[in-house]
């Protein structure tokens, strides 16, 4: 009765261990199955199945090479269901499977400390019995009783101290936009690494046989009851302490990220500036040349030469032309941009389709012109990059359209472009990535087009067929979210 109440409680203990890993995981990575009914728990009764096979199969009690072994069979069964159940990136499978596996060993080995009660409950059974105040079959059945219900309550707490722990990790771990790269993983899983090393060490020595009976080590050095503990103290603490001191290094890289966003911003709002500029200068020249225009105009009427006074309009006409915009969207500063584009387009890339007539902003729009501008001007450079790198590959088929569509209250901006079909996209990663050899400096278009795009409730998406590339942008109209966006 007492090895069937205990195995209820060790299968209890993994089914929750399994909930709390299902917990886990969905905290940094999205699960595979999630549109099914329960899919984000699938992982609970793989775990569990696996957990209980190695148990019952596979003994290694006594045995501390096999317990190495077993132990290393656990993390790697423990990576691939996460690499089953989860849509993540090896890197971040790696993170959650040795934090895992290490918080696990710091609860367990510190609720051992209380497996010396149990022995003074077994000494206290056994005096009472030498005194007959117990009879044998009694006494059997207090210690049956109170191992089960040691068992139960050490579990209990070692479950609650699991769960507390790991929320402590995840709730410190915060921005999980950011990719953890081999470098980040390597310093994060220091400590975690170092806990998972020591649990090792420990299953493989706690216990011995002396004469035939098993022995703890804490019986032989009861001063590791005090080190033990201090040591898995110590690396829960590295592990919070690396997470946090990661998270400054994060917000860092974000206000370096963010200053070189405001440069590119001060860039473009610099060469539309001068955009105007030109088209200012070109209408002042115009307005000087007007008094002479008219003088002009009215000695040919007077004078019947009809034929030069159609010739010379059509001069007059064509100047007008070259003074104005090439398009008018419905928003100034979006009008000197979607310019500027064009006339740097045509400038590098001879022969190039550029098409914006149906480009349209609303009159009367809260998003942002300047958040406008930044998104389109953005889209725009990656646009004129990728047929740049076409441009000696095909014999000026090349184009660039952008437009945009209001529907009820969503702005769809659509910017399509002739591309050489390559695209670079590394696993775990939303967008492409830069096709530069600087990737600090280079490649953040995309991202500071999601960021704005955030503001506005919105998403940035593409897609690509036939030598074609594909970019929407979706934003709400109404007023910018200025708080924290996690994604």
């Amino acid at each position: 009765m007492r090895e069937i109440l205990f195995e209820c409680i060790a299968f209890g203990v993994y089914v929750t261990l399994g909930f709390v890993l299902s917990w886990y995981c969905g905290r940094f990575a999205k699960a595979r199955f999630e549109a099914y009914c329960g899919g984000k728990y699938y992982i609970v009764p793989a775990w569990v199945l696996l957990r209980e096979l190695m148990s019952s199969l596979w003994n290694t009690e006594y045995q501390p090479v096999m317990t190495i072994i077993k132990q290393l069979c656990l993390a790697v069964i423990l990576y691939l269901l996460i690499r089953c159940f989860y849509q993540t990136y090896w890197q971040m499978r790696l993170y959650l499977c040795a934090t895992y596996i290490a918080i696990s060993d710091v609860s367990l080995f510190l609720v051992m400390e209380f497996t010396p009660l149990q022995g003074y409950v077994f000494q206290y059974c056994i005096d009472m019995f030498d005194a007959g105040r117990l009879s044998y079959e009694a006494a059997m059945a207090f210690i049956d009783g109170a191992a089960v219900a040691m068992q139960l309550v050490t579990n209990v707490i070692q479950v609650a101290l699991f769960g507390i722990l790991i929320r402590i990790v995840a709730d410190q771990f915060q921005d999980k936009r950011v990719r953890l790269d081999t470098r980040d993983v390597l310093y994060l899983l220091s400590p975690a690494f170092m806990g998972w090393v020591l649990g090792l060490l420990l299953r493989s020595i706690l216990y011995t046989l002396e004469d035939g009976v098993p022995r703890l080590l804490y019986d032989r050095y009861p001063v590791l009851h005090l080190f033990i503990p201090l040591m898995w103290i110590t690396i829960l603490g590295g592990m919070v302490l690396t997470i946090l001191f990661y998270r400054d290094m994060t917000a860092h890289k974000e206000q370096e990220f963010g200053m070189r966003m405001l440069k590119q911003q001060v860039e473009g709002l610099q060469s539309q500036l001068r955009e105007v500029e030109r088209v200012n200068e070109a209408g002042r020249a115009l307005r000087h040349d007007m008094k002479n225009l008219l003088s002009v105009v009215c000695n040919l009427s007077t004078d019947g030469e009809n034929g030069l006074l159609g010739q010379y309009l059509a001069d007059v006409e064509h100047s007008i032309r070259e003074a104005d915009f090439k398009f008018r969207t419905g928003d100034g500063a979006v009008d000197s941009l979607i310019n500027m584009k064009y006339y740097a387009a045509v400038e590098r890339i001879p022969g190039i389709l550029f098409d914006a007539d149906a480009f349209l902003i609303p009159k009367e729009k809260k998003i942002r012109s300047f958040d406008l501008c930044l998104i389109l001007g953005n889209a725009l450079d990656n646009a004129i990059e990728a047929c740049e790198r076409l441009c000696p590959k095909q014999g000026g088929k090349y184009f660039i359209t952008v437009s945009t569509k209001m529907k009820k209250n969503t702005l769809l901006i659509e910017v399509r472009n002739t591309f050489n079909g390559e695209l670079c996209m590394e696993s775990g990663e939303k967008y492409p990535d830069s096709l530069k050899g600087d990737k600090t400096t280079h490649g953040i278009g995309m991202h500071n087009m999601k960021r704005v795009a955030e503001k506005y409730f919105g998403d940035v998406t593409f897609g690509c067929a036939e030598g074609i590339f594909t970019l929407w942008i979706t934003l709400q109209d109404q007023e910018p979210y200025t708080g924290d966006i996690i994604s």
